[in-house]
């Protein structure tokens, strides 16, 4: 499994799990290397609905501190980019780097 698509299911099944429904809208991915490790950085916006507005603060100031399962890859770093809560619907523009699990 390719780490876009690790990184997608990982963030849905997570939303998921939470109670919120997720579609991504654009997804950017390109290669990223160190010294050390080889892997991928991400940009991708997605919405989110099943969010009330007091919820939507909660779950953007927590993203960086969860735990998300990707298959064969491991998430570095994730952060919000950007966000808009309206009409019941946030639109989140997120980064993340994932690298090869060995």
């Amino acid at each position: 499994m390719n780490a876009e698509r690790a990184l997608r299911d990982a963030l849905a099944a997570a939303f998921a799990a939470d109670g919120f429904t997720m579609i991504v809208e654009d997804a950017v991915s390109r290669p990223w290397a160190s010294a050390t490790f080889s892997g991928r950085r991400h940009e991708l916006t997605a919405q989110l609905s099943g969010l009330s507005g007091l919820a939507a603060p909660a779950l953007i100031a927590g993203l960086g501190e969860r735990q998300f399962d990707l298959k064969n890859h491991v998430l570095i770093d994730i952060a919000v980019t950007d966000s808009v809560f309206e009409d019941g619907m946030l639109r989140l523009t997120l980064e993340a780097l994932t690298v090869v699990a060995d």
